[in-house]
């Protein structure tokens, strides 16, 4: 954690950019497929709707502290706690592998601070798996390698069932090789068939 390091690891140079958050955070990850790539000075379209990375800082390029603080916070993985006046809490539970991640409440509040949650194509939010008219909870909860994800309020990843939808169980944060940060292709909806089952 930050909390760790010294001062001058991060403020030895004149700016602060995600160059330097690289410096750790990287080796980890190829991003050279990812869709946004990394890119250095370039701008980054984000293909998500109404969002403008300009929204965080005034700038065109998307960076790690547009959404992450440098320093550490209350919110899990470091998330902003304010972003554009909106007061944001993010709990969850952190893997060390990065793979199962257990997210509890907060992230669909801290994505729609910038992202409108109102568009045409939106899925709602906030509504529990088990029991809606529309998805089958079995459909999705027998299925081993499940593409997409659920928020877990209770944080014990074998209690699903009050299993909620929430913006990462069909997006990505950080970029995949789908449009619109999907975890999957749009075209064949194989994500929706994770919940939907077709009549």
């Amino acid at each position: 954690m930050h909390d760790k390091m010294e001062c001058t690891e991060c403020h030895k140079r004149a700016k602060l950019d995600y160059l330097l958050c690289l410096k750790c955070h990287d080796k980890k990850v190829d991003t050279s497929g990812l869709t946004p790539p990394y890119s250095l000075n370039n701008d980054i379209d984000l293909s998500s709707g109404s969002f403008d990375p300009s929204n965080f800082t005034g700038h065109k390029i998307h960076q790690c502290l547009n959404c992450h603080d440098s320093h550490d916070n209350d919110n899990y993985r470091n998330l902003k706690a304010n972003i554009s006046g909106h007061q944001i809490r993010v709990n969850g539970i952190g893997d060390p592998l990065y793979q199962d991640n257990i997210y509890i409440s907060g992230m669909s509040g801290f994505c729609s601070a910038c992202h409108e949650t109102n568009q045409a194509h939106s899925h709602p939010v906030n509504v529990r798996i088990f029991g809606s008219k529309q998805a089958d909870y079995d459909n999705w909860a027998r299925k081993p390698s499940r593409l997409s994800i659920a928020e877990i309020p209770t944080g014990n990843a074998n209690d699903i069932l009050d299993a909620r939808v929430f913006c990462m169980t069909c997006h990505v944060a950080h970029g995949g090789p789908f449009k619109n940060l999907l975890r999957w292709a749009s075209r064949d909806k194989e994500g929706c068939l994770e919940c939907h089952v077709k009549n």
